[in-house]
Order: structure tokens, then C-alpha cells, then sequence
């Protein structure tokens, strides 16, 4: 048995791994969502693992607080909910910032951290980070995972931008600067005056161009490679397309024909067109796409995302959302392109959505 139980996080992540036989059924979180989910999350999880006494392993992918503060909310929680046994965060003890501008939240590293030391968990000694050898991390009996993101470059400017204020002084009263920060700034960016379905099309759609996410804090997620049992599952955070483009080619990950085949794809930054550009529905190749979000705060998943799987992957494709949305109900409703299969799963429980990789044994 292998599930992935995308959780009500949301306009953020959180994730369970559902793993092994009927009677030793093994778990990994990855993600805690935003703080104000932290509730629905823990109610959905008594609901769907009501057995669950301990996870294996515990992974905060990087400081975005739509992934970080239900973690904190769920350590400083006590007694604690379910033991831990293993912790994988990037963690930093110069962090600078007493209120963050946007999204990053610097400070809930910190109280990460002290919760950690507090609980006196068993926490990653280096950072996660891609090596130039790398090896399968053996979690259990056929399970393993590969680190594919971020580098140590990656997490090199993260730190530098830990040590300042998200808004510098000298933006003040420099007009140019001043743009180009509001245009690289996705919270603002200009919904596009067409519908779907009234001015283009899913094969227009999926051509329109997008930015590339450059975020620091992004580009510092920790993407995992899953597998247990021959079925193999991308867990892409918010890691960026170049990135995971990137990383995939230098750790030799990509068949003669240059793609990464998995069983599922849970897509990077809530399906994002900047996270999740059409290069890369090229080369990752999956029979299941996860989108976790409410689409709240950034009108995720972005159509054009959601075009480009459905012109790209090569094989009939089932794309699973643990919420309907706006942003997603149109797809209920669209007519695809000729000879195209693409089924969309909604959930029953609003904020939850089960994907069976390998089947409940009865």
C-alpha cells in the first residue's frame, strides 16, 4: 500500500506518505500549511489515520509560512500528537528578520528551530542538499528517497537574504527599482483579461510564455524523489523549473529520451505557470498530478499550468485536486483537444483527496 493524502492546507502544503502492508502501516509528513489550517489538518488526520501514533520522518521543505507554521503550531503543541522520529529542515541561526514583508518567514525558522532543540528531535546534522554523488536514502524495507533541490548555492543566497529586511531603503524614491520589484513580485501580477474557453483555447493556453519563479526562498525547497515499491512519486515543493530541470540533469535522473518518468508528480509551488513551465511538463512525465491548494491569496493553479500537462505528458493523465476551486472547476467544464484523455479528480471533503499509488490490500 502506498497513499499520498493531500491534506486542507489551504493556499499552502501539507502532505502525508502513506506506506507498507496492512498491519504495519508507516507514515512521512511533509509540510504543516499555513497556521490557521493547522486544526482541519490535525481533524482530517484523525479521520482518514486514526492508528497513526508516530511518523518516520517529519519534512519542512523550506520557510514559505504556507509550509512552515502549521509545523510549528503541531511542535509547540503538548503533550505531542504523535511521536517524531526523524526531522529534515534548512535551518539558519542568523536569521534577521523581526516581521517579514511577504510570505518568507524568516522568524518561524527561528521558532522552528528552538521547538526542535525543545522536543530534543532527531534532526538532519547537514543540510539537505544535493551532492555530486548522490545516493538513494534508505527510509525503510523498499523505501527510499533522493534529494534533488535544493543546491548549495540555492541555499547559500538564501541565507543572504535571511541577513536583511525584505524591503530595502534604497527602493525608496527609486522608481525603476521600485517596477522591477512589483513585476518580479507574484501577490500583484495582472490576471490576464481572457477565459478560459471564451479567447483560447487548452493548445493556446498552453503556449503563452511565463516568467521564471527566481524566489530565494523557493528555490531553497526541498524536492524529494520517492519510491517504495517500484512506484515512484516527485514531490516538488516550490522548487523552481530551472532548477528541477537542472538538478535532474546533473544527477543523471533522465531516460535517452531526456524526460523523468514517475507514478505521480505533486506539482511545485500549487501549480504556479512560473514554477511549472512547459519545459519541464516535457521532460517530467507522470501518470498522476497532485495540485494542493484553495486557491486562495494567488488564484492557483494557473490554467496555463494545468494546459500545459494536458498538451505535454505523453500518456493518458489523471490530475487530482484537494480542492475545487475557481480556479479549477472550469477544467469540469472544458472541451480538450482531439484524442486527448486527461481526468480530473475532485475531492468529496473539501481540502482532502487520497491518491492510491499501490491499493489498500484487504
Amino acid at each position: 500500500m502506498f497513499n499520498i493524502h493531500m491534506l486542507p492546507a489551504s493556499f499552502g502544503d501539507s502532505l502525508l506518505i502513506e506506506y507498507g502492508e496492512k498491519d504495519r502501516r508507516k507514515y512521512i509528513l511533509i509540510d504543516g500549511g499555513p497556521y490557521y489550517q493547522f486544526d482541519e489538518i490535525i481533524e482530517t488526520l484523525r479521520e482518514v489515520v486514526p492508528d497513526m501514533k508516530e511518523i518516520e520522518l517529519l519534512v519542512i521543505t523550506h520557510v514559505d509560512i504556507d509550509h512552515i507554521d502549521g509545523i510549528i503550531r503541531l511542535l509547540n503543541h503538548d503533550p505531542a500528537l504523535f511521536k517524531i522520529k526523524n526531522v529534515w529542515f534548512n535551518n539558519y541561526e542568523d536569521l534577521s528578520f523581526e516581521e517579514p514583508a511577504d510570505l518568507l518567514g524568516g522568524i518561524q525558522g527561528e521558532y522552528l528551530n528552538v521547538l526542535v532543540d525543545k522536543k530534543d528531535l532527531n534532526k538532519n546534522e547537514k543540510p539537505i542538499t544535493i551532492h555530486r554523488d548522490p545516493e538513494k536514502i534508505k527510509i525503510d524495507d523498499d523505501f527510499s528517497i533522493r534529494i534533488i533541490n535544493p543546491t548549495q548555492k540555492a541555499l547559500k543566497k538564501l541565507l543572504k537574504k535571511w541577513d536583511k529586511h525584505m524591503l530595502d531603503k534604497d527602493l525608496k524614491h527609486d522608481e525603476k527599482k521600485i517596477w522591477e520589484r512589483l513585476n518580479e513580485d507574484f501577490r500583484y501580477e495582472p490576471l490576464p483579461a481572457d477565459v478560459l474557453g471564451e479567447e483560447k483555447d487548452v493548445k493556446s493556453l498552453s503556449e503563452i510564455k511565463s516568467k521564471e519563479d527566481k524566489s530565494e526562498a523557493n528555490r531553497s525547497s526541498i524536492a524529494l524523489l520517492i519510491t517504495y515499491k517500484k512506484k515512484t512519486c516527485l514531490m516538488a515543493a516550490d522548487a523552481t523549473s530551472e532548477d528541477l530541470k537542472a538538478n535532474l540533469e546533473h544527477l543523471d535522473l533522465l531516460n535517452s529520451w531526456g524526460q523523468l518518468n514517475v507514478d505521480a508528480w505533486k506539482l511545485s509551488h500549487h501549480g504556479s505557470k512560473k514554477s511549472n513551465q512547459a519545459y519541464l511538463t516535457k521532460m517530467i512525465q507522470a501518470k498522476k498530478i497532485l495540485i494542493s491548494t484553495d486557491g486562495k491569496k494567488y488564484d492557483h493553479p494557473d490554467k496555463e499550468t494545468i494546459a500545459r500537462l494536458i498538451m505535454n505528458q505523453e500518456s493518458n493523465l489523471d490530475i487530482f485536486f484537494n480542492y475545487t476551486s475557481t480556479f479549477n472547476k472550469i477544467w469540469k467544464k472544458q472541451r480538450l483537444p482531439s484524442g486527448i484523455k486527461c481526468t480530473f479528480h475532485f475531492p468529496e471533503e473539501e481540502g482532502y483527496k487520497k491518491v492510491a499509488l499501490i491499493p489498500d490490500s484487504s
